[in-house]
């Protein structure tokens, strides 16, 4: 099982990306769990209280944390999963490499 977190403010591109993934799983016969949040404090807390996943899709502009602090947290508190992230910007781009994100999309 594939436990999966999608993090953006946009419910609609969460659920674009929650379909892809399922499209995805389905044609590989992967089994896939996936959590929504719309926001990274959310997240952070969650993910403190020892929820860990094996990926976190992750916008950068997110309400009252960007998403790479939210990606500097998760690193500091130990996640070592992957980290993509989902953005409409190429700004942080370079700052990826830092938090040691495993891919970097940037959204139609």
């Amino acid at each position: 099982m594939i436990d999966i977190a999608i993090c953006d403010d946009s419910a609609l591109e969460r659920e674009i990306l929650e379909a892809l993934l399922k499209h995805y799983c389905g044609a590989h016969a992967l089994a896939y769990r996936c959590t929504q949040y719309a926001d990274g404090e959310k997240l952070c807390y969650e993910l403190g209280d020892g929820g860990w996943y094996d990926v976190v899709f992750l916008d950068i502009y997110l309400p009252h944390l960007l998403g790479m602090d939210v990606a500097h947290r998760l690193r500091e508190a130990g996640y070592s999963g992957a980290i993509v992230f989902c953005t409409t910007t190429t700004e942080f781009a370079p700052e990826g490499f830092e938090v040691e994100a495993g891919g970097y999309l940037i959204k139609p």
